[in-house]
């Protein structure tokens, strides 16, 4: 959409490696956009070593083999992985993921998650995630459920049931919007809706 979010989250990334020395990434994107996102970080970040994992089987079992991991091991030899929604789904390449840590997880297109019983959320929720982040150019609709479904994802122990949420938050008067917007919703130290946001080009736990 133009909202310069790929060349935001190479700069997070960036900064993530450099100022905290966190990583690795795993950054998980639609097919079509893979490339871009590549070219991106040899572009603005090319110091970070990125691998893409997608496409074919005989294609992924060279990149696994000499570019994802030392040999012999699972140990990365790369600073942030690119892949797709489809290697996340498939047993075989999740199951390739759960073989390590990530110090933060970044899905493009991150509307994808509204629904917590979707593959895809299932299958992330599997990973080993310090940080997550969501990112996404699109509305929700106004449509509550989704909401709490995206933020039980990026914080399942604040937003854990996401049913009792949706039934709280049924009738969005305005009182019950500012109350969403503010503090009192949460129990007290806990963190307010809105910094999850920035921006509202990506929002981020």
């Amino acid at each position: 959409m133009g909202l310069g979010k790929t060349i935001q989250m190479v700069a997070f990334v960036n900064t993530l490696f450099h100022q905290l020395k966190a990583f690795p990434c795993l950054i998980v994107v639609p097919n079509s956009t893979l490339t871009n996102w590549v070219r991106e970080f040899a572009k603005w970040s090319p110091d970070l070593r990125v691998v893409a994992y997608y496409g074919p089987q005989s294609s992924r079992s060279v990149v696994r083999d000499n570019e994802l991991f030392h040999r012999g091991t699972y140990d990365l030899k790369c600073h942030v992985v690119v892949t797709t929604y489809e290697m996340i789904v498939n047993a075989t390449d999740s199951a390739l993921f759960r073989k390590n840590s990530w110090e933060c997880l970044v899905v493009d297109e991150g509307q994808r998650l509204k629904n917590e019983n979707s593959m895809l959320f299932v299958k992330l929720n599997e990973l080993v995630i310090e940080n997550r982040v969501l990112l996404t150019g699109t509305p929700l609709q106004n449509n509550i459920r989704e909401l709490f479904s995206l933020m039980n994802f990026l914080d399942p122990v604040q937003f854990s049931d996401v049913t009792e949420l949706e039934k709280k938050y049924e009738n969005l008067d305005k009182s019950a919007v500012e109350e969403l917007h503010g503090v009192s919703f949460l129990e007290p130290g806990h963190r307010s809706l809105e910094l999850y946001f920035s921006l509202s080009t990506f929002f981020f736990d």
